[in-house]
C-alpha cells in the first residue's frame, strides 16, 4: 500500500496531538469522576441522616410528652389507686382524670396531642376500649373534623370523635394479660401480671410501643404512643397503661420536602413488617455492640410506613406501593436497606450512600440510608435519585472531554494538512525530474506514444497529480486484466533513458532535501558521462572477444584429433579381448570333481556331493565301480527303517496306521521295533518264485502296478520297470501301502476341484465375515471399498459401539462368527473400547482390529489392554490394511487346507490299523 509522505506526515502530527489531548482527558475525566461521587454520595448520606435525626426528634418530644406531662399528672394516678382500692369518692372514680386529660389536650396546637386512652394494669376492668377514652375538646366538631378512613357500620364517614368509632382501631394496642408464676413485688398479696399488645411485645419493657402512622390524606396523618403509667409514691410500680394519638405531619413532611435532590429524589419511610414497628424477637438491627449474624435479616420482609411521592413527569420507581404502600417486600431486594440493618459503620445515625444500587423493582438508583437512634421503632430513612440524574455531571463532563479532545484534534489535522503538503513539495519535485528523462545519445530507437506522453507530461506538478488519482480510479472500478506474454512484453519494451537534472533554486537554509538534490544532479551528469564512453568500451570488448573465438575454435579441433587417435588406440585391443571371449563362451564347460580346490561343485560332482553327505548322516557309504574307457557306477548304501505309524505323504496333518506286510510263509513283518528277520521278510518273498507267493505278500500287485502311486507330495517315485526282474533292495526295505487306481484317481479329481474352486478368488479374504464399527459413513464406505480391493466382500456395518455389540451377540447365537472386526474408538453411545471389553466378556476370541486418527502409544496401550489384537491409525493405508489382513489370511488358509484334507482322508485313504 502506498502512502505519501505529506499523509504520513499529518497523521503522525495528528496522532501526536490526540495522544496530548488524551494524557491530558484521561487524569481529569477519573479524577472528576471520582469527586462528582463522592459529592453525591456526600449529599444523599447527609440528608438521609438529617432526616432520620429530624424523625428520632419528633418520636423523643412524643415520648417525653407522654411520660412526663400526661402520664405523671396527680389526678390520673389518684384516679387509678382509687378505682384499684374501690374507696373512691364519687360514683365514677375517673371524673376528675377525664377533666385533667381534657386540659393536657387543649395544648394540641403545640403536643399535637388528640386523643388519649387508660388501660388497666391486670384483668381488673379488662376491656378493648380501656377504663377511660378522651377526645380533645372541639375535635369532631363541624367546625375541626378528621375523617378517618373507614366508615362507621351505617355507612357514614367516621370522624375522629369522642363517639364509639371515633377511636381508630390501628392506633390502639388489644392489650392481653398474662398472669405470671410469682408475686408482685410491690403488692406481695397480687400475683403479678404481664401486658403484651403483640405475643412477644411487652408494655411494661419501658420502651414504649408506636402504632401507625394511619395517613388520612396527603397531607396529615396520625400516630399512637402506649407507654406504661408508673406510680410517683412507689418508683417502677405500673399502675396502668396510657395511648395518645397525636398528629403526624412532620414525617409527611419529610416524604414532601425533597427540594435540593433534583427532578427525581425522593425520601421513603422504611420499617419491618410488623404491627409494632420493629423486628421479631429475638431479631435485632444492629447497633454499637451488637451485629445480627450473616444473612439472619436478608429474607426478613420490611414495608413503606406511608406512600411514596410522585410528582407530574417523574418516573415512578415504585409503582406496586402506590395502591398499597404496606405491601412487604424482601430486605434483600433492596442491598441499601439491608446493609443499613445489618451492619454498622461507626457514623452518625449509621448513615451511608451508594450510586450503584438498585431499588426492591430493579431499577437503577443512587441511594443515602440512615437509621433513627430511638428504641421506639426501627424505621429506616431512603433518600433515592435515580442513577441517570447522579451521575448528570459526569455525562456532561465526558461529552465536554470528548469534544474538546475530537475537536481539537479535527482543527490540527485542518491546520497540518496543508502545511505537509507544501513542505514535501521539493520531493515531489524531484520525483517530477526523474520522470522528464532525457534520450541517451546515440539511442535511436522509436517508443511508443504512450511512453512519450509519459515522458512529456513530467512537467507539471498538477498533471502529475490529476493523472495519478485518475489511474487510481479506473485501476478500482476496471476489471482485472490479462497479463502480457513474454512476446508482448519484448515488442514493448521500454525505452532505456536517463532521468533529467533538477532545477536548483536559491534557498537560504540547506536541508537534506536540497543536498539529495545536488547529489541527484551528479548522478544524472555521471551517467551521462559513463553511456557517451560506452561505445568506445564496447568496440574494444568486441575486438577481445574475436581474439578468444579464433583461440576457442584453434583449441576446438587439437581436442577432437586427440580424441580421434585415443579411440584408434583402444578399440583395436578391445576387439581381440572382445573376440576372444565370445569363442570361450562358445565351448562346453569342463568339470571336475576336486575337493583340493573348493567346496562348490556342478553336474554330477554336485550330486556325489550331497549322497555322500547323506549317507554319512544316515549311516550308509558310497562306493564306486570304474572301468577305463566305460566309465564309473557309482551305488549308495543307507539303512532304511520300517515305521508304522508314519504320517501320510498326501496329508501331512493326519496320521494313520500302516498295515504289515504279509511273507509268503505266512509270518507277518514288524514295524520299526520288529526283529531282523521281519526287516528282511520282503527280501526273502522276492527269493521266492511267483508260483510260491500267496495272495497275502501283495508283491505281485505290487510288480504289476506300473501306474504312479501317491506315495506323498514331498516324497518322489518312479514306477518299477516290468520287464526287468525286481532288484535286492537296502538291508531295511519300508513297504509302502497301496491305494488302488480308483482311489488315486478320486483323490486327484478332488484335489484339482478345490484348486478350481479356489482359484477364482483369494482363498485367504474371500471367506472372511467382516465387520466395521464407525459412525462416520465416509470412514465406513472408504474402508469398505478397501476391503473389496482385497477381496473381502462379506462386510456388515455398525453405526456405533453398542450396535457393533448387539451384532456380534446376535451372530453368536446363531454360531455364525465374525472372523474380523474394525472397531472405531471414538463413537456415540458407547464406544470402541468399552464394546470390545463387552465384546470379549460375552467369549469372542477373533482379531479385533482399532481404527482410531489419535496415533499415540497411550492410546495404543489402552485400546491393546481392551482386547484389541492389532491398531491402525487413520488415514488407514492400503499396505497396513494388507498387512493385518495378511496375518489373518495366514491363518485361515491353514485351517481351510486342514479341513480339506481332513474330508479326503476320510473319504479316500483305508483304516489301515483296522486292516
Amino acid at each position: 500500500m502506498r502512502v505519501p509522505i505529506w499523509t504520513q506526515l499529518a497523521l503522525l502530527v495528528s496522532a501526536v496531538a490526540l495522544l496530548a489531548l488524551t494524557v491530558v482527558a484521561v487524569p481529569i475525566w477519573v479524577y472528576v469522576q471520582s469527586f462528582v461521587v463522592n459529592v453525591e454520595t456526600d449529599s444523599l448520606a447527609l440528608a438521609a441522616s438529617l432526616y432520620a435525626t429530624k424523625i428520632d426528634s419528633q418520636l423523643q418530644l412524643l415520648n417525653t410528652i407522654s411520660r412526663r406531662t400526661v402520664s405523671t399528672r396527680i389526678l390520673i394516678q389518684q384516679s387509678l389507686v382509687n378505682y384499684y382500692n374501690a374507696n373512691a369518692t364519687t360514683r365514677d372514680p375517673f371524673v376528675p382524670t377525664v377533666t385533667d386529660l381534657q386540659s393536657a389536650l387543649a395544648t394540641s396546637s403545640f403536643t399535637g396531642l388528640l386523643q388519649a386512652r387508660i388501660y388497666s394494669r391486670n384483668q381488673t376492668g379488662e376491656s378493648p376500649t380501656g377504663l377511660i377514652s378522651v377526645t380533645g375538646s372541639g375535635i369532631g366538631t363541624q367546625t375541626q373534623n378528621i375523617p378517618l378512613p373507614y366508615l362507621a357500620p351505617n355507612g357514614l364517614p367516621a370522624n375522629l370523635s369522642d363517639t364509639e368509632f371515633g377511636y381508630p382501631p390501628s392506633l390502639y394496642p388489644n392489650i392481653t394479660y398474662q398472669t405470671l408464676n410469682h408475686p408482685n413485688p410491690y403488692i406481695p398479696s397480687e400475683t403479678a401480671v404481664a401486658a403484651s399488645a403483640f405475643p412477644g411485645v411487652l408494655l411494661s419493657d419501658g420502651r414504649g410501643l408506636i402504632l401507625g402512622p394511619l395517613a388520612i390524606n396527603q397531607t396529615f396523618a396520625l400516630i399512637s404512643l402506649t407507654i406504661p403509667i408508673r406510680s410517683l409514691q412507689h418508683q417502677g410500680f405500673i399502675l396502668g397503661y396510657l395511648t395518645l394519638v397525636a398528629a403526624a405531619n412532620s414525617f409527611l413532611d419529610i416524604q414532601t420536602a425533597v427540594g435540593g435532590f433534583g427532578s427525581t429524589g425522593v425520601a421513603l419511610l422504611v420499617t419491618p413488617d410488623d404491627p409494632s414497628n420493629r423486628f421479631t424477637p429475638p431479631l435485632s438491627p444492629s447497633n454499637k455492640t451488637y451485629q445480627p449474624p450473616t444473612g439472619s435479616l436478608s429474607n426478613y420482609p420490611v414495608r413503606l410506613v406511608l406512600a411514596p411521592a410522585t410528582y407530574p413527569g417523574q418516573t415512578d420507581r415504585h409503582p406496586d406501593e402506590q395502591g398499597n404502600w404496606s405491601l412487604p417486600f424482601l430486605l434483600s431486594r433492596y442491598s441499601a436497606i439491608y446493609g443499613v440493618y445489618s451492619t454498622f459503620n461507626g457514623k452518625l445515625n449509621n448513615a451511608r450512600a451508594t450510586t450503584t444500587n438498585t431499588n426492591e423493582h430493579g431499577y437503577p438508583v443512587a441511594v443515602g440510608v440512615a437509621r433513627p437512634q430511638t428504641t421506639l421503632v426501627d424505621w429506616a430513612i431512603v433518600v433515592e435519585k435515580s442513577r441517570g440524574e447522579a451521575y448528570s455531571p459526569i455525562f456532561i463532563l465526558r461529552r465536554i472531554l470528548i469534544g474538546c479532545a475530537f475537536g481539537t484534534a479535527g482543527f490540527v489535522m485542518l491546520l497540518i494538512i496543508p502545511c505537509a503538503y507544501f513542505s514535501v513539495r521539493p520531493l515531489r519535485r524531484l520525483m517530477i525530474a526523474t520522470e522528464k528523462s532525457v534520450t541517451v545519445p546515440g539511442y535511436d530507437l522509436t517508443y511508443s506514444d504512450g511512453e512519450e506522453n509519459a515522458a512529456r507530461s513530467g512537467g507539471t506538478l498538477l498533471f502529475a497529480f490529476i493523472k495519478g488519482l485518475f489511474k487510481s480510479i479506473v485501476r478500482v472500478y476496471s476489471k482485472p486484466r490479462r497479463p502480457p506474454a513474454q512476446s508482448e512484453i519484448e515488442n514493448h519494451r521500454r525505452v532505456f533513458k536517463i532521468p533529467g537534472r533538477v532545477k536548483e533554486r536559491s534557498h537560504l537554509i540547506t536541508d537534506e532535501v536540497t543536498e539529495l538534490t545536488e547529489v541527484y544532479n551528479k548522478m544524472t551528469d555521471e551517467l551521462v558521462r559513463q553511456y557517451t564512453s560506452l561505445d568506445q568500451q564496447v568496440e574494444k570488448r568486441t575486438r577481445e572477444l574475436e581474439i578468444s573465438k579464433k583461440a576457442a575454435e584453434a583449441a576446438n579441433e587439437s581436442k577432437t584429433l586427440f580424441i580421434a587417435n585415443i579411440s584408434h588406440d583402444l578399440k583395436t585391443p578391445l576387439n581381440g579381448i572382445m573376440g576372444i571371449c565370445a569363442v570361450c563362451i562358445e565351448e562346453t564347460d569342463i568339470i571336475q570333481v576336486d575337493s583340493s580346490f573348493s567346496k562348490k561343485f556342478g553336474g554330477t560332482g554336485l550330486g556325489l556331493s550331497i549322497c555322500s553327505q547323506l549317507a554319512k548322516l544316515m549311516g550308509g557309504r558310497v562306493t564306486v565301480r570304474s572301468s577305463e574307457g566305460l566309465g564309473s557306477t557309482f551305488s549308495l548304501q543307507i539303512p532304511l527303517t520300517y515305521i508304522i505309524d508314519r504320517v501320510p505323504s498326501i496329508r501331512p496333518e493326519s496320521t494313520r496306521p500302516r498295515s504289515r506286510s504279509t511273507s509268503a510263509d505266512g509270518s507277518t513283518t514288524g514295524g520299526a521295533n520288529g526283529s531282523s528277520s521281519e526287516r528282511n521278510s520282503l527280501s526273502s518273498v522276492l527269493a521266492k518264485k511267483p508260483d510260491q507267493m500267496t495272495t497275502t505278500s501283495n508283491i505281485e500287485n505290487h510288480r504289476n502296478d506300473i501306474q504312479p502311486r501317491l506315495v506323498g507330495l514331498s516324497t518322489p517315485f518312479c514306477p518299477p520297470n516290468p520287464n526287468q526282474p525286481f532288484a535286492p533292495l537296502a538291508k531295511s526295505t519300508t513297504v509302502v501301502p497301496q491305494i488302488t487306481s480308483g482311489e488315486t484317481q478320486a483323490a486327484i479329481q478332488e484335489l484339482e476341484a478345490d484348486e478350481v474352486k479356489t482359484s477364482g478368488s483369494d482363498p485367504a479374504n474371500s471367506d472372511l465375515l467382516v465387520l466395521v464399527a464407525d459412525d462416520n459413513a465416509t470412514n465406513i464406505e472408504v474402508l469398505r471399498r478397501m476391503l473389496k480391493l482385497e477381496k473381502v466382500l462379506d462386510v456388515t456395518i455398525a453405526k456405533d459401539g453398542r450396535e457393533a455389540y448387539e451384532l456380534v451377540k446376535a451372530n453368536m447365537k446363531r454360531n455364525r462368527k465374525f472372523d474380523l472386526i474394525f472397531m472405531d474408538v471414538q463413537m456415540p453411545n458407547l464406544d470402541g473400547i468399552q464394546s470390545t471389553k463387552l465384546i470379549r466378556q460375552m467369549g469372542y476370541a477373533a482379531p479385533i482390529v482399532a481404527l482410531t486418527a489419535f496415533s499415540e502409544e497411550s492410546n495404543r496401550k489402552q485400546c491393546m489392554e481392551s482386547g484389541m489384537n492389532e491398531f491402525l491409525a487413520k488415514p488407514i493405508r492400503r499396505s497396513a490394511l494388507k498387512s493385518v489382513l495378511a496375518k489373518l489370511a495366514a491363518i485361515y488358509e491353514e485351517k481351510a487346507e486342514e479341513n480339506r484334507w481332513n474330508r479326503f482322508h476320510r473319504a479316500h485313504i483305508p483304516d489301515m490299523q483296522s486292516e
